[in-house]
């Protein structure tokens, strides 16, 4: 049942129970009542878990923006030439250790992996 409907039916078990219509109480006022409060204990709940699923994301997106905005800043500091300068000598030391690997392997081997 919607929303509008259990309301409807806890503004009507009030009004009998207001107006003291002790037939109506004794039948229909109790199930009414306990699937209206089932209905809203339901809601309630989705409510809470929605709430807490959309905090949490809140709290990732946030960290994910802090995180975005350092890996900004540092990009932005950046000193270009010395990145270049330590690639080149990544380079340079990457292509050294070819070349010695390549003098150390018996020549079989290296024949074989050639």
């Amino acid at each position: 049942a919607s929303g509008t409907a259990m309301l409807n039916s806890m503004l009507t078990v009030h009004a009998k129970v207001v107006g003291e219509d002790v037939l109506y109480l004794k039948d229909d006022a109790q199930t009414l009542s306990d699937e209206a409060h089932a209905t809203t204990v339901n809601t309630e709940t989705k409510l809470g878990a929605r709430q807490q699923l959309y905090t949490s994301v809140k709290t990732m997106l946030g960290n994910q923006k802090t995180l975005i905005q350092g890996d900004i800043t540092d990009v932005m500091s950046a000193d270009v030439a010395q990145l270049a300068t330590k690639l080149m000598e990544a380079q340079t030391v990457y292509n050294m250790s070819l070349a010695l690997g390549a003098r150390i392997l018996p020549s079989s081997l290296a024949d074989y992996l050639g």
